[in-house]
């Protein structure tokens, strides 16, 4: 607090958001506005209709487990077992969880992946085909 207002009372002091509109900074969404949200007559501010769609649920730590199990624990390009191994969709689309589609590689290899997008798609597939 200022020297300026040393002594004084916060203007807030008992104050809550039902009684003080200014508290109440809309992180709620009151239950009159549900609807219209729900309906896609308001938006939030924060909405892009081009972001990825989050991974379905199938897409969890058993069914990796179970990639990772069969690509032996080790990246399927490098044959790296140190490095840390993450799960790639070989379409690159979130929703196919196919287990033809999943493929274990190393970060180096999975950031390389997106580089090279069409060539190593079939790549990727004739590998899964093969194991």
């Amino acid at each position: 607090m200022s020297e300026a207002h040393l002594g004084q009372e916060s203007w807030s002091k008992g104050q809550t958001a039902a009684t003080d509109p200014r508290l109440n900074y809309g992180h709620k969404v009151t239950a009159a506005l549900k609807p219209k949200y729900a309906s896609g007559e308001l938006v939030p501010w924060n909405f892009n209709p081009h972001r990825q769609l989050a991974y379905p649920r199938v897409f969890n730590r058993d069914l990796k487990a179970s990639i990772r199990n069969r690509d032996g624990n080790c990246c399927v390009l490098c044959k790296d077992a140190e490095s840390r191994l993450v799960v790639h969709h070989i379409d690159f689309n979130k929703q196919n969880c196919e287990v033809n589609n999943l493929i274990t590689l190393c970060i180096p290899c999975h950031m390389k992946s997106h580089n090279r997008q069409k060539a190593n798609k079939e790549l990727f597939q004739s590998l899964v085909a093969g194991a």
